[in-house]
This record gives C-alpha cells, sequence and structure tokens, in this order.
C-alpha cells in the first residue's frame, strides 16, 4: 500500500492548474471553437447533408481567382495532407461539387473548381451560415471589438505560420 501512496504522491502535477488564467483563456477559447464548430456543422449538415469541411473547401474555391485552386493548395489551406485532399476531392467530385482540370501552363497540376452544382449548395450552406454566424457568434461580440480580434487573430496566424 504505501508503494500505491508514494507514487500517487509523485505524479502530482507542481504547477496549480486551476488558477493560471492562460490555461483558463486557452480552454475557454478552445471549448468555445469546438461547440460553434459542432453547431455550425450541424446546421449546414441538416440544410444541405454535406459536412462543414465540404462546406469550407468549396467556400475556399468560391473565394478564389475563377473560382478554383490547385488540389495540394486547396489541401494546405485546410491543413489536411496532400492524400486527405484527395479523397476530399474525390468525394466532391462524386457528389457533383467540383471538377478536375489539367493545368495548361503545368502539367504536374492539377485544379479543382467548383461546378454549378457546387455553386448551388454553397449558396444554401452560405445563408444557414451567415444566420448562426449573426446569432451564434456575432451577438456576443460588439462591432467595434471585432477588428480588433481580426488583427489579433492575423497576428497569431502570421507567428505560426507553416513553411510550405
Amino acid at each position: 500500500m504505501s508503494k500505491v501512496i508514494a507514487m500517487t504522491s509523485r505524479l502530482q502535477p507542481t504547477t496549480d492548474f486551476a488558477s493560471d488564467d492562460r490555461l483558463a483563456f486557452y480552454g475557454e477559447m478552445l471549448e468555445a471553437q469546438r461547440r460553434l464548430q459542432k453547431a455550425f456543422g450541424d446546421s449546414i449538415r441538416s440544410e444541405t447533408g454535406m459536412s462543414i469541411v465540404w462546406f469550407e473547401a468549396l467556400l475556399r474555391l468560391a473565394r478564389s481567382p475563377a473560382n478554383r485552386l490547385p488540389i495540394n493548395e486547396l489541401g494546405r489551406q485546410m491543413q489536411i495532407s496532400s492524400g486527405g485532399a484527395t479523397r476530399m476531392v474525390d468525394r466532391l467530385e462524386q457528389e457533383g461539387y467540383i471538377e478536375r482540370a489539367a493545368c495548361d501552363a503545368d502539367r504536374r497540376v492539377l485544379w479543382c473548381q467548383l461546378t454549378n452544382a457546387g455553386v448551388e449548395v454553397l449558396e444554401r450552406a452560405v445563408q444557414v451560415h451567415l444566420q448562426d454566424l449573426d446569432e451564434l457568434l456575432l451577438a456576443h461580440i460588439a462591432e467595434d471589438e471585432r477588428a480588433s480580434m481580426r488583427a489579433s487573430f492575423a497576428a497569431i496566424k502570421a507567428g505560426i505560420e507553416s513553411p510550405g
């Protein structure tokens, strides 16, 4: 029994996790983000049948020149592996939301671009998402705080931007 007690006392943390505001701040941010992501995903899936990941991919394509990106660039922007990006593009193509196109200037590059069906489903999803953003996120953030928050997000992103 004394060995169990000795092991237990050695495993006690030396940091007071409960009172560290940095940990609490980060935890609250993560929990809020996860709850928002789930709520947004549930709404989009309910309305369109597609996942929040597909929504993000279609939205990134819609915001790109000529509604297209190289597959590897789409994966990089979404922080997913090249294999994951290829599988996602395969599924989106099977649904008819995107199509692949060869690059005239570089045979190694394969574009993925929105189709009319992709634009239609995206338009429905955007309306749902905008309503969710207004009700679940922006209703809790004063307009004058948004610019400051966006600047902070940009600084965080720039500070940890991954190479390549």
